[in-house]
């Protein structure tokens, strides 16, 4: 009797440990996609996976999170019934001049896959800086590169709303320069660094024509 009873014990202890320190593995989670590709590379520009629960019990997504600060994910864990669907939505807070990737980490009671990790790749949109080459409003810096200030010069073929940004190396706006209505001319603006040195881009835009320039600041 006592042979028959310790190898029931032994499964009874392996089933419970399984289920309880394991997770359960009759939950299943599946997605839509394994990239990404954010469209437009502008602030505000929001996506969104479909995570489907192919198991036979409940699903709990207990956490959603992204590995880079240019984005925020919108959606709070879920739970998902067998053979139901439910949408994870993330946000680009920050526009983008350059090229990002990022991962989307989900984690859940999926005995498999406990954390699934989605790729998000956002392209930088430079179509409207190749078609407006710099030689179009002769935008320049000098000095360059530079220390404490420059001045940022630019030619302004009719008056226009005009607007030029700084951005650093991660495509994050760190400085609002001009945004105003100027007169035709050959503009000079002086601009001062309060921010670390490292690569920056001057992002112009005249009407519906935009062009970057590179620089660097030193210290």
């Amino acid at each position: 009797m006592k042979k028959l009873f310790f190898p029931f014990v032994v499964l009874f202890l392996s089933v419970l440990f399984r289920n309880v320190f394991a997770g359960d593995s009759s939950a299943i989670a599946s997605f839509n996609t394994d990239t990404v590709q954010c469209g437009s590379g502008s602030a505000n520009d929001t996506e969104q996976i479909i995570v489907h629960n192919n198991g036979s019990t409940l699903l709990h997504v207990t956490n959603i999170s992204i590995d880079n600060s240019l984005f925020t994910v919108v959606t709070q864990p879920f739970t998902i019934r067998p053979g139901d669907s439910a949408a994870i939505t993330f946000v680009l807070e920050e526009p983008s001049l350059l090229d990002i990737t990022a991962h989307l980490l989900i984690a859940s009671n999926d005995y498999g896959h406990p954390v699934d990790s989605i790729s998000v790749i956002d392209l930088a949109d430079l179509i409207s800086v190749k078609e407006t080459p710099l030689h179009m409003f002769q935008l320049s810096s000098y000095p360059n590169p530079a220390t404490t200030m420059s001045n940022v010069y630019f030619n302004l073929p009719s008056p226009s709303l005009v607007t030029l940004q700084i951005f650093n190396s991660f495509g994050t706006c760190v400085k609002t320069i001009l945004n105003n209505i100027l007169e035709s001319g050959t503009i000079t603006v002086p601009v001062t660094f309060d921010f670390p040195p490292g690569m920056y881009f001057y992002k112009f835009s005249s009407g519906n024509k935009t062009t970057v320039n590179k620089f660097i600041v030193l210290h």
